[in-house]
């Protein structure tokens, strides 16, 4: 353990009142000190868009991937107020720090959506369909992807919900997230958004979006 404390490698800042930690060990293509820049960019923007200041110390953790993950680069998930990010050190990007933002946009709203809500019911659709939609749009903003690929994007997961039978209420989805293995929650909450996003823009005459939402909803159920 003493081994392994001496590898890490901390650094901080404090950005909008709240203070981001990145621990990370291992040798990488891209300083501590970018990734930290990176992490903290996608925060400003999610708290301007929730208007929520996160509670005490968030971190982001970086290590490298275990060799036996398949073909994937990279593994990420977020629980209460950390950030887990496994790279595979020997993976080839000639945009390393683009593809981190791009993992923050998702991994990060997390820290929001749902860990800083106290919602009571099956929310899952919620709470990985919309984040997926509005990390799309996060990074479309950031200008981390292009218009087309945000196109392509929610092509991909058009036909993905098209190659299995829906027969389940996104509630139902939720329920049995665990035990199915299509990814309903993921594709058709995802869609969801994109539609609900699409006729607020509407109704609104394109002065509202999906991520205005937000703003309401915290100032409603989140934790003080």
């Amino acid at each position: 353990m003493p081994r392994l404390a001496r590898s890490l490698r901390t650094t901080a800042k404090m950005v909008e009142l709240m203070e981001v930690e990145v621990i990370s060990t291992g040798v990488w293509p891209f300083a501590d000190a970018e990734v930290l820049k990176v992490a903290t960019k996608v925060i400003r923007k999610y708290f301007e868009i929730t208007g929520f200041r996160l509670k005490g110390k968030s971190v982001v953790m970086l290590a490298p991937l275990p060799l036996s993950q398949g073909s994937s680069f990279w593994r990420a998930e977020t629980r209460g107020s950390t950030v887990v990010l496994l790279l595979d050190p020997r993976a080839r990007r000639a945009n390393w720090l683009g593809q981190l933002g791009v993992i923050f946009t998702h991994e990060i709203f997390h820290l929001w959506v749902p860990n800083s809500l106290h919602l009571q019911g099956d929310y899952d659709w919620f709470f990985e369909g919309f984040t997926l939609y509005e990390a799309l749009i996060m990074a479309l903003d950031l200008k981390l992807i292009s218009f087309q690929e945000y196109l392509d994007t929610i092509a991909r997961v058009y036909d993905s919900y098209l190659s299995y039978s829906d027969t389940l209420s996104l509630i139902e989805a939720s329920e049995q997230r665990w035990t199915s293995s299509a990814p309903l929650v993921y594709d058709k909450g995802m869609l969801v958004a994109f539609m609900y996003d699409l006729i607020t823009r509407q109704e609104s005459g394109g002065k509202s979006t999906l991520a205005d939402r937000y703003r309401a909803l915290f100032s409603f159920v989140a934790w003080n």
